[in-house]
């Protein structure tokens, strides 16, 4: 059985450092139109994660203002199929995000 200190670390798949409105410049991602949506969310005060270690698919995450396990998250892929598809989805999951109103109101949990 491994030593508990490796299982935790195991389970920590994303950076401590969240990427935001007001925060340190994050990795860019290598399609236009994939960055060009993770802008947009961070606008709306989305924070960007960027996943570390060797995750084949996942590039990171994006997680609402709403800063509580309720809160939405949308996983965002290294290398997408279809970019444009990729990143209208992504799009979509901030326009559709019920927490964005009760966040743009300053009525934070």
């Amino acid at each position: 059985m491994p030593p508990i200190t490796t299982a935790v670390a195991m389970l920590d798949t994303f950076q401590a450092v969240s990427y935001g409105t007001g925060m340190a410049s994050r990795p860019r991602h290598t399609d236009a139109h994939v960055e060009a949506a993770l802008a947009a969310a961070e606008e709306r005060g989305w924070r960007v994660e960027k996943a570390t270690g060797g995750h084949a698919h996942v590039w990171g995450r994006m997680l609402c203002p709403q800063a509580t396990r309720e809160g939405c998250i949308a996983f965002i892929h290294s290398t997408p199929r279809n970019p444009q598809s990729h990143a209208r989805n992504l799009q979509k999951r901030v326009d559709g995000c019920p927490h964005q109103e009760n966040c743009e109101q300053g009525e934070f949990p």
